[in-house]
């Protein structure tokens, strides 16, 4: 009998530092899996990789292909399953695994699309002017560093600023359109003006320098080294980032009492403060942890920061990472901004709130150790819709033919917020002093654990003192692309009503709807594109609006919304194909047509058919026609299962609520109309009520029976 021993080789395992590590824990992995032995440690049988790792192994041998899901895009699956038969095998076998979400259950309906589909044309948004004024950085600053016999890679950033900024400056406003090559740097139809181009660098510089000086510990590296210029300028979106998320935070885990980095997997921050939030488990190299605290290696390093690592980060300056959030409080409406309003900008109420923000710079496990098997057991919490509080101006907006109620605004580098609220909205108890943080407002569960890291010199433990301890939500807003779509909505005949059951789910599904047929459109992955929705209501009362936002999930932008705009109606069409088929023929949504992973929060607000209303709306001012007199009683008939003292009868025709001696008519309808359409001196209940709160409809039925 053979012990097999198997191991991971994924990116979460690929942090080295260079000053203490050889190799990588991956690359540990892949000289034991070639017979390369280390320190005398077990060989690797088997390697579970990532789909593009080989590691160097001859794999023209290869006959069969199992694929665990679909993958992706085409081009991604044809090169996956390219990987059989290099040999000329006379035969070879692919096996794809369809996973139960929309993408798998697409192509698996539609094969053909996948496996003998043309791979798509490369494609860049190359009218995108902020795209072109980032490469034109590049050119000036290798001019500039070329001069001064450095590079960009070799300056830090706080000698930038201290010797060099001043001549920097002087060298962009010295610059002329004669010192470009514009015909050749320049696409066509992007209009380029030397001045605001030289007014939009240093702005930025400006902005930079304020910031590094503000708080210079968020330009320094894990070992506590300062950032060169080159990094700086990335992060800050100065320079191109080619498709990298720029916000990036990691999970440390530590040895040798704090001393080293041993692993440090990494996130973008709007995925990491729903997976790495405090409370979830993290498992890391077969090694579980409990996610208990914001923190970062090298903060614990600074003279002043043994003791006190977050507290810089709670009381800089230029409050990067710590700020108040104004947010409405009424639930069906999802406003929030940095700003402070007297009354809500989208539904009018006086409801507006206050909270704090904390926008995470790293996650440790709670005390800094790996968590016990009876500790196990993670605290689900999730980040919310993304929430974005600009209304594009009349002159911003454009329409699109053969849509009635339907404008479009193209949006470039537009502010999102994206917030995890912690449990039941309660937030997240976080030490100011350690960081140390658990979810929800219970400032006792607090104390009951340590800091979130270890200290290689003397034993100190944070007490976490009550005024050090403050309630707070995790998010961040960052600066992407997108495409917002306004949906006008007449309320004299659409129900606007932001606590009904039917706009709320119009309009989220809408959104996840519109997402992944973005992504089909467009042949790309659909987590590429992100979205959100929003409700907004006229002063007058008469109009309301739906607006559907999309968005590139890279900060940077990618420049597929900007695709997405220019092809609104393809979008809109291939949208109601999403909502109007699926393989299951499900009553509202299911895995097959619309949830997936990443929007399992709202699975329960999906609803394809509502959607399908609104976007009926949209295109033609189609309102749903009166329900037949069979899908009444189907809606109704589930209220005699109620054991209640009345019953509900039909003669054929109408439907009727009998209770003691009272006989009274009944009406089931849309929930999409508005009350000014409802027939008077009957009791009417919606579709949607019925379908989704049915005790909510036996209360009315009994108020309206007494």
């Amino acid at each position: 009998m053979t012990r097999i021993n198997t191991e991971e080789h994924t990116a979460q395992l690929s942090y080295k530092d260079q000053r203490h590590k050889t190799w990588s824990t991956t690359e540990d992995f892949e000289m034991r899996f070639q017979n390369v032995h280390v320190d005398n440690d077990r060989p690797v049988d088997i390697l579970s990789c990532t789909t593009t790792m080989e590691v160097g192994i001859d794999i023209g041998s290869l006959t069969a292909v199992g694929l665990r899901n679909i993958p992706p895009r085409r081009e991604n699956y044809q090169q996956r399953a390219g990987r059989a038969g290099r040999r000329s095998a006379a035969i070879s076998t692919i096996v794809t695994y369809t996973d139960n979400r929309p993408h798998d259950s697409y192509y698996f309906h539609n094969p053909e699309k996948i496996i003998s589909g043309v791979p798509r044309t490369p494609w860049i948004d190359v009218d995108n002017k902020k795209l072109t004024y980032r490469h034109l950085n590049i050119i000036c600053a290798t001019e500039f560093f070329d001069q001064l016999g450095t590079g960009a890679d070799e300056e830090n950033i706080y000698g930038f600023f201290q010797d060099n900024y001043d001549k920097f400056r002087d060298f962009i406003s010295g610059k002329t359109e004669q010192d470009f090559d514009l015909e050749t740097l320049i696409p066509m139809g992007v209009a380029f003006d030397i001045d605001e181009y030289k007014k939009d660098i240093l702005g930025q510089m400006e902005k930079l320098k304020k910031s590094v000086e503000e708080f210079p510990e968020a330009y320094r590296e894990e070992d506590g080294q300062e950032k060169s210029v080159l990094y700086a300028f990335l992060e800050k979106g100065i320079f191109p980032t080619y498709s990298f998320p720029k916000d990036v935070v990691g999970f440390y885990v530590e040895k040798e009492r704090g001393a080293k980095i041993d692993q440090k997997p990494e996130r973008a921050l709007d995925i990491a403060v729903s997976e790495y939030a405090p409370g979830r488990l993290v498992v890391i190299n077969k090694i579980t942890y409990k996610s208990s605290g914001i923190y970062s290696f090298h903060s614990k390093f600074r003279p002043d920061g043994q003791e006190h690592p977050a507290r810089p980060y709670f009381e800089s300056k230029s409050r990067e990472y710590f700020k108040d959030l104004y947010y409405c409080n009424d639930a069906a409406c999802n406003w929030m901004g940095l700003e402070i309003q007297s009354k809500c900008p989208f539904c009018g109420k006086e409801t507006i709130r206050s909270q704090n923000m904390l926008k995470p710079w790293g996650f440790a496990p709670i005390n800094g150790i790996k968590t016990r098997e009876a500790e196990a057991e993670a605290e689900m919490t999730y980040a919310e819709e993304p929430c974005y509080s600009i209304t594009p101006r009349e002159n911003e907006m454009g329409t699109v033919e053969g849509f009635v109620h339907l404008r479009y605004s193209k949006r470039a580098d537009d502010p999102l917020i994206i917030l995890n609220k912690g449990p039941k909205s309660a937030g997240f108890m976080v030490c100011k002093d350690c960081g140390a943080a658990v979810p929800g407002d219970d400032e006792a569960l607090l104390r009951k654990i340590g800091k979130p890291y270890m200290r290689p010199s003397a034993y100190y433990n944070c007490h976490h003192p009550a005024g050090s301890v403050v309630n707070t939500y995790l998010g961040n807003q960052f600066r992407t692309d997108m495409v917002v779509y306004e949906i006008t909505l007449d309320a004299r005949r659409v129900n606007v009503s932001s606590d009904g059951f039917w706009i709320r789910r119009a309009g989220q599904t809408l959104a996840e709807a519109m997402t992944l047929a973005g992504g089909r459109l467009l042949d790309i992955e659909f987590n590429e594109i992100k979205s959100g929705y929003r409700l907004r209501y006229a002063e007058e009362d008469l109009k309301a609006y739906v607006d559907v936002f999309l968005f590139d999930s890279l900060s940077s932008g990618a420049g597929y919304c900007s695709a997405l705009a220019e092809r609104t109606r393809e979008l809109m069409g291939e949208t109601r194909k999403v909502l109007e088929h699926c393989s299951a023929g499900c009553d509202s949504a299911c895995h097959e047509c619309l949830m997936h992973y990443w929007n399992q929060r709202v699975h329960g607000l999906l609803d394809r058919f509502a959607a399908l209303e609104l976007l009926k709306w949209c295109e033609s001012s189609e309102l749903p026609p009166e329900l037949a007199y069979d899908r009444q009683e189907e809606l109704l008939e589930p209220l005699n299962a109620m054991g209640a003292e009345y019953k509900i009868v039909g003669d054929g025709v109408q439907h009727y609520v009998r209770m003691r001696n009272k006989t009274s008519r009944v009406v089931a309808y849309p929930a999409m109309w508005s009350e000014n359409l409802l027939p008077d001196g009957v009791i009417t209940l919606a579709d949607k009520l019925l379908k989704y709160a049915l005790p909510k409809a036996d209360e009315i039925i009994r108020a309206k029976t007494k």
